[in-house]
């Protein structure tokens, strides 16, 4: 998302922005390392754009300098913009998901604004600690998954922009591990390092 009173309307505006003012786009993200900050730095080096990143201690502070145009741009879910955006605060360009979400159907994906390599979600997982036996990991799966499934949930998920998923304990395992191998090298090419 965009602060509206920018010349920004699609995400290749945001990009040719950038292109031709170099280093002077902003983006807010809730922390050095965080999933908003890997995502531009990847998002930048597949588009050759270099962003500024301003970190914050929290989505808050990012959400209220773009409203209040002292920052130009964050990457944040749907549910956390979408009241920003209805109230005409803020922007929204595309959604990182591989299909338009049903709660802002008028949004492209990132593939659909020009940008087919960049897809990432945002996930969610529940996790129990190491050694957790594995007759309580499949029952908790099993709850979660029933209750992922029922109307009321999916309701409310789908209002926020989420799409319940659920599944074998080892989906997420397979997620994991595919998210423990690609971001690695997103983080040494933009030399991110811890405060």
């Amino acid at each position: 998302v965009v602060y509206p009173g920018l010349p920004i309307n699609t995400l290749t505006d945001l990009v040719a922005q950038a292109r031709k003012q170099a280093g002077t786009i902003s983006y807010g993200t809730f922390g050095v390392g965080s999933f908003p900050h890997l995502l531009v730095e990847n998002f930048g080096s597949m588009t050759g754009v270099k962003f500024t990143h301003v970190p914050y201690k929290g989505t808050a502070g990012a959400i209220t300098d773009v409203v209040g145009n002292r920052l130009n741009a964050v990457f944040i879910p749907i549910h956390t913009a979408l009241p920003f955006v209805q109230q005409g605060k803020l922007r929204m360009l595309a959604v990182l998901a591989p299909e338009r979400s049903p709660v802002v159907p008028a949004v492209p994906t990132m593939k659909e604004a020009g940008f087919p390599s960049v897809q990432v979600d945002n996930w969610y997982g529940v996790l129990a600690p190491a050694g957790t036996p594995i007759e309580i990991v499949n029952k908790l799966n099993a709850e979660i998954t029933a209750q992922l499934a029922t109307p009321v949930v999916a309701e409310v998920l789908a209002k926020q922009g989420l799409s319940p998923v659920g599944g074998a304990p080892a989906r997420l395992a397979d997620l994991i591990r595919l998210e423990r191998a690609r971001w690695p090298r997103v983080v040494d090419a933009a030399k991110i390092r811890a405060d």
